[in-house]
């Protein structure tokens, strides 16, 4: 039984002056009735502890399948299951939502949560929240928990209405599908989950999730650092009307239950900030994103594949009227029929309508706007496209370059470097001078003709003319770049290099480079190159300057107060000065960790390399 509390003075209960204690409740599936919901008496229900419970308490759930329906309205407890998800399941038996959240703020975690049919809300017949519904919740939490096999017409797996729900670390899988009621219906939305704005889902994986119409993963959502993988719906099978950063929206198909249209494999009506959307697919346009905002983004691998042109549009392999922003389009795609695809080809392999601004298309592919359809391009790169570079649309200080057809077709084209020459206002028709095309690397060498040539009147975020292409000629071009990834050390340690004094190394600056994440108490050094990279095995990683390599004398990593916190500075500039080497304005300089690690195949093991120019 819970504690009673009170605090006897002079022989008097003063029950109003102390606040009462959190209690802690034991629940166990496999108990004898009649527990008092002790540690050594629990009960067999989670809800009879919920029901017991007060704000503050605790519910400690033991291992074993509980057969119910959880409901917990205006307590904030804490329901926990003491060995995890892999051994502690609640079966809501399509009876409803497995958990019903409502006022409060409860906090769950541990569980699997399936087979729940969601719960309807006062004054409606439409279920929501299949696994979880937080409904009219201050800040309720369920954190590492699974939510699977879960069925509801609004959030299969989980849903908030008309109050704040958080997730973390959870996982939601294979929620909604055809073998639920309610599949392919209007309104069945958010396979994974389904949120009015107040739904938060951090790290949590999105997998295999089913909705009729929109969101297969999430729909009205807010998600960060979270993988939304493999779902489907109609439109916007990975997510819809979302709020999206810091995570990877891959393998979602656009796929329609009664062969309507299908939009958007990735995104659809959202806005994604430093996201991965990789390897989507649709039907008819936006392979990786529709009508959606795109900032920072990597749009890799996605495709429209339209089986018959008379039914399906075949529009925007990479993105569908979005409005992009720092973006890189790459190998995405519209896929055509083998015969001539009537009434209409495919058209923009990298993107279909819309804005982009500062972005680069490369190596995209379709019959008409391999790089981009009808697509105003502002600041952008399209390079390397399998047919016509741009088809239609304004472009402006932008550099179409290496495009299989012509570099552009039907388009306006003004203050832009073409290869072959453009007539217009401005442009050139000059080699760009990039770093490394081939590799991905389109920042402007010194020398140029792109830097300073762009529109007048356009400046870049140094205030000086603005260059043509996506990456202004300045100090953001000439810091550091990573490349050519090592695996972790025996010990799991992921060391960082990078260069420790200015962002904009100098010729006649110090140059000092900075290791950390390293194995503490550990010799290592550097190694210095300026003939480009490389790629040779070494031991289990790669080396990667190209020869001749300097070696710099070896130092002992500082061991800092955990196994991966060793790290060290190493003077360059100094180095170089006491060897009679020349830094000259100009030089591109590649470096690399080399460190001691018993456990590796060669006992020594490197880091990633870092490569940066020197500025004047």
């Amino acid at each position: 039984m819970g504690r009673i509390d009170a605090v006897l003075h002079v022989g008097v209960v003063l029950f109003f002056s102390v606040p009462a204690l959190a209690n802690d409740w034991w629940v166990c599936a496999d108990a004898p009735p009649g527990g008092s919901g002790a540690q050594y008496t629990p009960y067999q229900t989670i809800q009879r502890a919920v029901q017991r419970s007060r704000d503050g308490d605790t519910i400690w759930v033991r291992p074993g399948t509980y057969f119910e329906n959880v409901v917990c309205e205006f307590r904030s407890v804490r329901i926990v299951s003491t060995d995890g998800p892999s051994y502690t399941l609640v079966d809501g038996g399509d009876n409803g939502s497995v958990f019903y959240l409502r006022g409060g703020s409860p906090f769950i975690e541990g569980f699997t949560i399936e087979n729940g049919s969601g719960s309807s809300l006062p004054g409606s017949w439409e279920t929501a929240g299949g696994g979880v519904l937080f409904h009219d919740t201050v800040d309720a939490r369920v954190a590492r928990c699974v939510i699977r096999n879960n069925h509801a017409r609004s959030g299969d797996g989980v849903a908030a209405i008309q109050g704040r729900g958080t997730v973390l670390d959870t996982l939601i899988e294979h929620n909604g599908g055809s073998s639920y009621p309610g599949y392919c219906q209007s309104g069945d939305n958010g396979g994974g989950a389904w949120g009015d704005g107040n739904l938060w889902l951090f790290g949590c994986t999105l997998r295999q999730n089913v909705a009729s119409i929109e969101g297969g993963g999430a729909y009205g959502a807010n998600l960060d650092q979270c993988v939304v993988e493999q779902n489907r719906a109609a439109e916007g099978a990975g997510v819809a009307s979302c709020f999206v950063t810091n995570s990877q929206i891959r393998s979602n198909s656009a796929y329609s239950c009664d062969a309507s249209m299908t939009w958007a494999g990735g995104a659809l009506s959202s806005t994604l900030d430093n996201c991965d959307v990789t390897s989507n697919s649709a039907y008819d346009a936006g392979g990786g994103a529709a009508f959606s905002t795109l900032r920072n983004c990597r749009v890799r691998n996605n495709s429209v594949n339209y089986p018959d042109p008379w039914i399906h549009l075949g529009l925007g392999g990479g993105t569908f009227r979005c409005n992009i922003e720092d973006c890189v389009v790459e190998a995405n795609s519209i896929v055509d029929l083998p015969d001539p695809p009537w009434p209409f080809p495919g058209r923009g392999g990298g993107a279909a309508e819309g804005t982009a601004l500062r972005c680069v298309f490369r190596g995209n592919s379709a019959t008409e706007g391999a790089g981009t359809w009808n697509t105003s391009l502002d600041r952008c790169v399209v390079y390397g496209s399998s047919g016509v570079g741009v088809s239609g649309g304004d472009v402006v200080n932008s550099i179409l370059w290496a495009n299989s057809g012509a570099q552009f077709s039907g388009s306006s084209v003004t203050w832009s470097d073409v290869q072959g020459g453009a007539a217009g206002t401005g442009n050139l028709a000059l080699d760009p001078l990039f770093w490394g095309a081939a590799s991905g690397d389109f920042r402007l060498q010194p020398g140029s003709p792109c830097i300073d040539a762009g529109r007048p009147g356009d400046v870049d975020p140094d205030g000086s003319r603005v260059d043509m292409g996506a990456f202004p000629f300045g100090s953001s071009v000439l810091g550091a770049v990573t490349y050519c990834e090592n695996p972790p050390s025996s010990e799991g340690c992921v060391p960082q290099v990078s260069l420790a004094s200015a962002q904009l190394a100098s010729a006649t600056s110090p140059i000092v480079i900075g290791a950390s994440g390293l194995p503490g108490e550990r010799a290592a050094l550097v190694m210095l190159g300026f003939n480009g990279a490389c790629a040779v095995p070494f031991g289990a990683g790669t080396s990667c300057l190209a020869p001749p390599r300097l070696r710099t004398t070896a130092v002992s990593t500082n061991p800092g107060e955990t196994a991966c916190e060793g790290a060290f500075n190493f003077d360059l500039s100094a180095w170089c000065a006491t060897r009679s080497i020349a830094l000259e304005a100009g030089d591109v300089v590649a470096v690399q960790v080399w460190y001691r690690d018993p456990g590796a195949p060669l006992g020594a093991a490197l880091s990633h390399a870092l490569r940066f120019q020197l500025a004047p």
